[in-house]
């Protein structure tokens, strides 16, 4: 399958022409690509945000610019968050940040790091309590819990404190949940040799 979306990637990648890709399998395909290739997929893809065929192509691209293993990308992604996308694109960056397990933890830091700057920018829009949540609700210790509620203590959350005390019921959650399953996961994968 990876290798079936990797050829019709490199078609539309050789080409422009994206009629390979079926309409249904576009974001999956342009995710593989980033997550699977490397600098020319995501290359690629940033080109397709800055000018895309259809809204649905650039929601594709924006998910499938933060599935890059490679951290230098990673860290380029999130940068150009902040110098060269529209807010109401935000969100999706860091909903995808937050899916890919290379970027999960970093895209928190990258919230706190960057949090004057982003409280600015969204001063009055309700999407705040978007990245909060996506950039915390995707940790799982109780060490992360604890950690985000001591980061947020003297922050003025009355804009999003919703949303925080969501996340981190969230990380609470997945935390408790990984303590009791973390060993029947692990026996399951094991028997089924993944």
């Amino acid at each position: 399958v990876i290798a079936e979306l990797a050829s019709r990637f490199k078609h539309f990648q050789d080409t422009g022409d994206d009629s390979k890709i079926p309409a249904d399998l576009l974001r999956t395909t342009f995710i593989n690509a980033v997550r699977n290739g490397g600098r020319a997929e995501y290359e690629t893809i940033k080109k397709v945000y800055k000018n895309p065929p259809t809204p649905s192509a650039k929601i594709s691209a924006m998910l499938a610019m933060t599935a890059s293993k490679d951290k230098e990308i990673i860290e380029e992604t999130l940068k150009f968050v902040l110098s060269d996308v529209q807010i109401q694109d935000t969100m999706y960056f860091f909903s995808g940040a937050a899916a890919n397990r290379e970027s999960r933890r970093r895209i928190g830091e990258f919230f706190k790091e960057n949090y004057d700057t982003i409280t600015k920018m969204f001063e009055g829009n309700f999407s705040l309590s978007y990245l909060v949540k996506f950039s915390f609700q995707e940790l799982t210790t109780e060490k992360d819990a604890d950690a985000v509620e001591a980061w947020f203590k003297d922050k003025d959350v009355s804009k999003y404190n919703l949303a925080l005390a969501q996340s981190l019921d969230t990380i609470r959650a997945n935390a408790k949940w990984l303590e009791r399953c973390k060993a029947d996961v692990a026996d399951w994968l094991k028997k089924s040799k993944l």
